[in-house]
């Protein structure tokens, strides 16, 4: 139902577009973020490394307003953290996770379609976090209960991030022996999830449990100055939009159709 309570229309063919980035702080780069979500049609953009703190607020992410901004900063550190930029005419929710340690960089979000529900888990896993790094004992246990504790069961559930698990083979399904990089490729395995990402950006990954829904996926140049690609991906979404709304689309569509046969 639209939250307007007005007469609506679902469109059925409508695709999210988003980008994976691991930006390795987000404040020295604002103005290529603002390139990024004013010039390139984002939908949502995720990001890990954010380097965010306090004094960064949601205005200097997004001058324009034209988003929600979701967080999880590294607490009295430097570095890591992660961020979720969801534009603003999606209905996109933050899920609490009750099991999730506060030291774990990670996020989970639903977006709301027509009749399913989106739901994504934004991760950043240090590479020392296995050593004891931000005081968690197991770090990527707490990621993997987490998210298989809160795994979608009204559409397609998305694990993306940087998990620093640089020696799995997903296209050869060969198990690692390092415990870590073990546990991820287990959950992935058992919880039929495919791992989308199939050329180098150096650990950043996308799973997904619905391939069907994944309607494209590339890697791309990096983002400003990253050390990492960038990810772009693009996800079956159903929307609900007003039915005046729909007939000015379709009057539009008419119009350009019109005007190019001419």
């Amino acid at each position: 139902m639209c939250s307007s309570g007005a007469d609506c229309v679902t469109i059925t063919d409508s695709l999210l577009n988003c980008i994976l980035l691991n930006v390795r702080s987000i404040k020295n780069k604002l103005l290529d973020l603002h390139y990024l979500l004013y010039s390139r049609g984002a939908d949502c953009v995720f990001i890990t490394e954010s380097w965010l703190n306090n004094d960064i607020t949601a205005g200097l992410l997004d001058p324009k307003n034209k988003f929600v901004i979701f967080r999880n900063d590294r607490s009295g550190l430097t570095g890591g953290g992660v961020c979720a930029i969801i534009r603003k005419s999606l209905n996109a929710r933050r899920v609490d996770m009750a099991q999730l340690d506060p030291r774990v960089e990670m996020l989970c979000l639903d977006i709301y379609g027509a009749n399913v529900i989106n739901r994504f888990f934004l991760v950043y896993r240090p590479p020392d976090s296995s050593r004891g790094y931000i005081g968690c004992s197991d770090y990527v246990s707490n990621v993997l209960s987490c998210s298989e504790c809160y795994l979608n069961s009204k559409g397609p559930t998305i694990v993306l991030g940087d998990f620093n698990c640089t020696d799995i083979n997903w296209v050869g399904c060969c198990v690692p022996s390092n415990h870590v990089s073990s546990q991820l490729y287990n959950f992935a395995v058992t919880n039929g999830f495919m791992q989308a990402v199939n050329k180098p950006t150096r650990v950043d990954l996308v799973l997904i449990n619905q391939p069907f829904s994944l309607s494209a996926l590339s890697v791309e140049p990096p983002f400003s100055s990253s050390d990492h690609n960038s990810v772009n991906f693009k996800v079956v979404f159903n929307r609900y939009i007003p039915v005046i709304q729909y007939y000015q689309l379709l009057d539009l569509q008419v119009k350009v159709r019109v005007s190019e046969s001419e």
